[in-house]
């Protein structure tokens, strides 16, 4: 087979997270936060996630839990 007719696969800007899309259950990937975003995470951690599906297209906030950080 030659090179050019080889498939290339899909791929995804980031590793998918453990966080599944709400609407079909698919897995997600963390993109960047617009300012709105920035600000309502100055109260509750969200982070924004798009579904890799492509017959999805869902894309939105999740709410996260922090991670405790070690204080001594």
């Amino acid at each position: 087979m030659p090179s050019y007719l080889v498939p290339i696969p899909l791929r995804v800007p980031y590793a998918a997270s453990s966080y599944p899309c709400p609407l079909c259950k698919g897995a997600t990937y963390r993109i960047h936060r617009r300012l709105a975003d920035l600000f309502v995470s100055l109260f509750t951690p969200i982070y924004r996630y798009r579904c890799t599906q492509y017959c999805c297209h869902w894309e939105g906030n999740l709410r996260v839990k922090r991670e405790s950080s070690p204080h001594p």
